[in-house]
């Protein structure tokens, strides 16, 4: 690729990124504060990474290394997680490689695109529980030594 086509595939990455990480940021922080007890529970996971920089006392800074936010700040995770999932309502589209029949009464044909918007499946309380147009924060921490309780494919966030 050209440096000037490059350049633009970077300009529209940017915009792409920013368009979707402003409204998920508010959003997590609408739901974050709302919530006193969320709030401090997410502090103190948070807390749990800040390293203290420069040697003086007084020049000393709070650094948060991110890269250990999603090992160690599983509830901050999820209520990311469920941020998307009560959010992203996107098309994604997949193109249909051999003649396919659902339910028995609809054919899909080999080569067509089919269309699945992310909304209908972060709404189906088969996959999330009658709750599902609830926030819930906790809803993608695992439970212990059980599986997700949705489909794997029932979550597609972006």
């Amino acid at each position: 690729m050209s440096d000037d086509a490059l350049a633009r595939m970077d300009i529209g990455l940017a915009q792409a990124l920013l368009v979707n990480s402003v409204p998920i940021a508010t959003w997590m922080l609408l739901q974050i504060f709302s919530s006193p007890s969320l709030l401090t529970e997410i502090r103190t996971e948070v807390e749990g990474l800040l390293v203290q920089s420069g040697t003086d006392a007084k020049d000393q800074v709070g650094v948060l290394d991110f890269t250990r936010i999603r090992t160690e700040c599983p509830l901050l995770v999820s209520v990311w997680q469920e941020v998307l999932r009560m959010t992203s309502h996107l098309p994604s589209g997949r193109t249909v490689l051999e003649d396919t029949m659902l339910q028995d009464k609809y054919l899909l044909k080999k080569d067509a695109t089919v269309f699945i918007f992310s909304g209908v499946l972060h709404s189906d309380a088969q996959q999330w529980g009658p709750d599902f147009d609830q926030f819930n924060p906790r809803r993608f921490l695992p439970a212990l030594g059980q599986r997700k309780v949705h489909h794997p494919v029932a979550f597609r966030p972006l």
